[in-house]
């Protein structure tokens, strides 16, 4: 275990070190303050950490040989503790992801600082499976589309929200109640929905955009409008003011007649 992770911590963190592991260490005082300052991971990885930010900064880092006996009262197991030193790798790269450093650094710093976004669209890929899933499941057991559809629709909903919940926007500390925020959600799905059919109509009908190809364009604005309204409603950080509130009711509104206005002069 110990030289697949060593090669592991070649290709993703620290090169030119032979064992990142040992226990023998010794520090600086004033590089141990720059470096213990800036540790994120406490774990397995964190030595590994302490030795990346080190070379990052341009550190000298000494190796000196040292003799180990395996200990048999060891308590590593080889499979649960080598995923989550091989997660610690990953998530040291995460960490100090940097807009000025490699081009490997800027990818990181993309994932992890827009992490909330990524986790968002993530969620939404199985809202749309529990979606199409759900109603597939439906219309083979004989319930008309027009009832499985708001069925798996809704129940879609509710998923997308408790993951939105527990996970997207867990790092966030939100002071409106459950129900608040339930309510904020179902209401701007609605608007996503009236988006989506306001996108397909325009798009379809009025720029004659194969029905495929138009869906698919639908589908990054609906999902930029869902997580704008979320981020700043449904899962805002501090209580917004009830004009706030109320501007974002009434975009949604608007973007329901817009729709019934459309509609109305793509039938007639």
């Amino acid at each position: 275990m110990g030289r697949t992770f060593n090669i592991l911590v070649q290709i993703f963190t620290v090169r030119g070190i032979v064992d990142t592991q040992c226990g023998f260490k010794a520090f600086k005082m004033p590089a141990c303050r720059s470096l213990f300052e800036e540790e994120k991971i406490f774990d397995f990885g964190f030595d590994v950490e302490l030795l990346f930010s080190a070379q990052k900064k341009g550190l000298k880092i000494a190796e000196v040989p040292v003799l180990w006996y395996n200990d048999a009262r060891s308590t590593v197991n080889p499979i649960v503790d080598s995923t989550k030193m091989f997660i610690d790798l990953v998530k040291i790269r995460l960490y100090h992801g940097r807009t000025n450093g490699s081009f490997a650094d800027k990818i990181y710093y993309l994932i992890y600082h827009y992490r909330t976004f990524w986790r968002f669209c993530v969620v939404g890929v199985s809202n749309t499976i529990v979606d199409y899933g759900l109603f597939y499941l439906l219309t083979k057991a004989g319930l008309d589309l027009r009832i499985a559809n708001p069925i798996s629709v809704e129940t879609a909903i509710i998923w997308s929200f408790i993951w939105n919940s527990i996970w997207t926007f867990s790092d966030r500390k939100i002071e409106q109640p459950l129900w608040q925020r339930a309510a904020a959600f179902q209401f701007i799905q609605f608007g996503g929905l009236a988006l989506s059919q306001i996108s397909l109509i325009i798009f379809s009908l009025y720029l004659a955009i194969p029905a495929l190809i138009s869906k698919a364009a639908t589908i990054p604005i609906v999902l930029v409008f869902n997580y704008i309204l979320n981020s700043r409603w449904a899962f805002a950080e501090k209580k917004k003011t009830p004009l706030s509130y109320l501007a974002y009711s009434i975009l949604v509104i608007m973007l329901f007649i817009v729709y019934l206005y459309l509609n109305k002069w793509s039938i007639f």
